[in-house]
């Protein structure tokens, strides 16, 4: 009854474990991390878009 009452962090806790042991068995290793880099373009347009905001509070119409 005990293990009925688990709490979801710990099941998926326990869930992890035992399908990384399943993989373990077969003998295939784990991808290694990637690293992705940036997308500069994005960082620029969002550097643009705050520019724009700022400078269209700051404006007053004549």
């Amino acid at each position: 009854m005990r293990d009925t009452l688990r709490s979801v962090p710990q099941a998926a806790e326990e869930q992890r474990g035992q399908s990384l042991s399943t993989h373990a068995r077969r003998g295939e290793t784990a991808a290694p991390n990637q690293v992705r880099q940036r997308d500069a373009f994005f960082d620029n347009v969002k550097y643009l878009a705050i520019v724009l905001v700022a400078a269209g509070r700051a404006w007053e119409p004549p």
